[in-house]
């Protein structure tokens, strides 16, 4: 696989992860650095790197539970801020509104 073929292939991830235009820069920026500067072998240091995220990741969500059980792959929760409302919900509560507006009427 040739560099440009590579390049290629993070650019379709970074559009696809909705990165910008100057994160996608970065990232195109150091990874063309890589390709001329590193071995085969010294690219053993990164999957060692992303394996030991995996490891530490793994150890923090492996909390026990009260009766003493571990879960396999627990469920990360989204938190959001306090009053927090999605597009969605403003919309729900616009037509909501709307709808009772016209009862009323």
């Amino acid at each position: 696989m040739n560099d440009r073929t590579i390049l290629g292939y993070i650019l379709l991830a970074c559009k696809k992860l909705n990165y910008t235009k100057e994160e996608a820069r970065k990232l195109i920026a150091e990874v063309s650095i890589l390709l001329i500067t590193k071995t085969d072998e010294e690219l053993e240091d990164g999957f060692q790197w992303y394996k030991e995220l995996e490891e530490k990741d793994i150890k923090t969500e492996m909390k026990q539970t009260e009766m003493g059980i571990k879960p396999r792959k627990p469920k990360r929760i989204t938190k959001f801020p306090e009053g927090y409302r999605s597009k969605l919900s403003k919309e729900n509560e616009r037509i909501i509104n709307l709808i009772r507006t016209l009862k009323d009427s």
